[in-house]
């Protein structure tokens, strides 16, 4: 099964875990979406893209699950990509541009074609939304936006609750662990 420029699911999850690791090589955090469904889907071009959201979610969950155990040593996951050693924060503090994090960085999931469903909206919205029923319009973007800030809001949160609780802890004790950039 091919999507349509030829790549396989898997082809195109590898793609990704290569620039997700590189994000995360540099202390990026990833968010990592589903792929959107089109108005008139081709069978096998339908089955690449569900068979691309699950193996989207399963990378997430082990990447997730790789880095609570601080997997250190090279490990293959179910789908045949690889781990690579070290944390990335590890591997980002040892290069020769230092990163400022708030904490470690991660993968996220958001599971962007369950939240913009062309089946799932009436004719007249369909079309406000989609331009040609594969690429959204300027509304469908400004939604598919709206939906990403309401995503990555508890996340930034997260990330800032984790800081002040660090930044207290540090200033409690006179100690700073920020890298100059």
């Amino acid at each position: 099964m091919y999507s349509g420029d030829g790549s396989t699911a898997d082809e195109v999850l590898q793609g990704l875990s290569v620039l997700t690791e590189a994000c995360l090589l540099h202390g990026a955090n990833v968010l990592l979406m589903t792929v959107l469904e089109v108005a008139e889907p081709q069978p096998k071009i339908e089955q690449q893209r569900q068979q691309l959201n699950t193996l989207i979610k399963q990378y997430v969950q082990e990447r997730k699950w790789a880095a609570a155990a601080g997997d250190a040593v090279s490990t293959s996951s179910s789908n045949g990509l690889q781990q690579q050693p070290g944390s990335a924060q590890e591997q980002s503090s040892s290069s020769s541009t230092p990163v400022v994090r708030r904490g470690a960085p991660r993968v996220e999931l958001f599971d962007l074609a369950s939240k913009l469903t062309w089946g799932g909206m009436d004719e007249n919205t369909r079309w406000q939304m989609w331009d040609d029923g594969v690429h959204l319009t300027i509304d469908g973007y400004d939604l598919m936006g709206d939906l990403i800030v309401d995503a990555l809001g508890p996340l930034v949160k997260k990330d800032l609750g984790s800081a002040a609780v660090h930044g207290s802890a540090a200033a409690a004790n006179g100690t700073s662990d920020k890298k100059a950039v």
